[in-house]
Formats: structure tokens, C-alpha cells, sequence
């Protein structure tokens, strides 16, 4: 309904939203999953980012007038629960099972939807907060994700959240961790070993930022390095 008072062609904007719901991020992808030349796709991508339902994100440190490293999300966080779990099953819900459809599908994916991108978006937030209040260990001028190739791994490698003060060559690698068990000192040391992938810093610094609580043996090397912070959901919501 939303779409039909804004737009003329609420199919071909329904068909893109829901391609990048379902995983498709490049224009690419998104021509081929709709059967659409990329040429007329861009220009309905680019209607729907006027209206800030999607954005475009460059990894970190890209420029992004000359980047093609560039992906399509959705920015609405309303549109990408209704694209990713109601428009799919619009049959089902209108004939009278979507309870059933909540059960089998929705609820059981549902950590995993708040946890990528949700969380992490509520943890930039989060950290934009203490930087304005002078709480982070520097004033960060800039803030970013990063997603490349880790040469060490020889895999796919990214950073949830990035801040950094690049007149002062300090930088803040952050991992955000949707899940209900405790996180460890393995996923931590996993964090801070990640800062070779972003070069040319003089002081690194590291925070978790976890659902739920921390083993002991993480807290203990919190205690360690003076350069790694742990947060919590109960901290972020202070």
C-alpha cells in the first residue's frame, strides 16, 4: 500500500525489495533475479533509495565515487521484515496459516535476522553515543563496516563496526554477537587478530559487543589488554 501511493509500478519495486530480502546485494544479481536489464533496474534502485527504503554500503576505507565493491540493503528495517518473511508467504498468511507459517519459519530464523544486520546497526548507534559523550578511548571522526579479502586466511573476512581517528592513526575494530550463550575468549582473540586486514594505524583498539554475558576466561583477558572493552545488551541500553 505504502509503495502504491509513492510509485507508479509497484510490482517492479516490489520484485527488486524482495530480491535483495532474499540475498541477492549486487545490481547484477538483482537484474538477473528479477529478469530485468541492469540499466532499468538502477533507475527504480535508485527511486527506492530517494525514498530510503534501500541504501548503498561501501566496505570501509572505500571511496565510494569510485568503488565497485558497493552493495544494495534494505534500509527500512519495517520493509526488510515484511520482504523477508511476509511478501514470500503472502498466500499462506492470507489463507489463514500464517501462524503456522510464524512457527516453522519466522521464529526459528528470527535471532538470526535481528542479529545481521539489526544488532549491529543498534550497536553503531550505540557507539556514536559514547563518542559523544567522549567515552570511547578516542574521538572518532569517521565510522564504517568492512568486508574484503582476508590474504592471510585466503577467505572472505569482515568487521562489523569501525571507528577511527585517522589524523591520530587510531582505530576501533568491533565485533557484534547476537546469540544467548555466554561468548568466549576464542571469539575475542579471533577480533583482535583482524587488525592486519586494516593497515597503517599506530594504536588499535577492540570491543565486543555481545547479547548475552562472558565466560570467565574473557573477562580475564579483558582485564589483560587495556586496549579491549566488553559490552553488553544491558550496558548498550543504559
Amino acid at each position: 500500500m505504502l509503495l502504491q501511493q509513492e510509485l507508479r509500478e509497484p510490482a517492479m519495486y516490489n520484485s527488486i525489495i524482495a530480491a535483495i530480502a532474499t540475498g541477492a546485494s549486487r545490481l547484477n544479481d538483482i537484474s538477473t533475479k528479477i529478469g530485468e536489464e541492469t540499466s532499468k533496474t538502477i533507475k527504480y534502485i535508485k527511486t527506492l533509495i530517494d525514498l530510503k527504503i534501500l541504501q548503498k554500503a561501501y566496505p570501509f576505507g572505500e571511496n565510494p565515487e569510485r568503488s565497485r565493491k558497493g552493495i544494495y540493503m534494505i534500509a527500512d528495517h519495517c520493509y526488510r521484515f515484511w520482504y523477508r518473511y511476509v511478501f514470500m508467504h503472502k498466500t499462506g498468511v492470507e489463507t489463514g496459516i500464517g501462524g503456522e507459517i510464524a512457527d516453522t519459519l519466522v521464529f526459528p530464523d528470527l535471532s538470526g535476522f535481528i542479529g545481521k544486520p539489526t544488532f549491529e546497526e543498534i550497536c553503531r548507534q550505540y557507539l556514536i553515543r559514547q563518542n559523544k559523550n567522549k567515552a570511547l578511548p578516542f574521538l572518532a571522526s569517521n565510522f564504517g563496516v568492512w568486508w574484503g579479502n582476508d590474504s592471510r586466511e585466503k577467505a572472505a573476512a569482515d568487521i562489523d563496526i569501525i571507528a577511527e581517528n585517522k589524523a591520530d592513526k587510531k582505530i576501533l575494530l568491533c565485533e557484534c554477537k547476537w546469540k544467548n550463550e555466554p561468548s568466549g575468549a576464542a571469539e575475542i582473540k579471533k577480533l583482535m587478530s583482524k587488525y592486519y586486514l586494516l593497515p597503517g594505524y599506530d594504536e588499535y583498539y577492540f570491543m565486543f559487543l555481545s547479547k548475552s554475558s562472558y565466560t570467565d576466561e574473557a573477562k580475564r583477558l579483558e582485564r589483560e589488554n587495556h586496549n579491549l572493552k566488553l559490552i553488553t545488551l544491558d550496558m548498550i541500553f543504559e
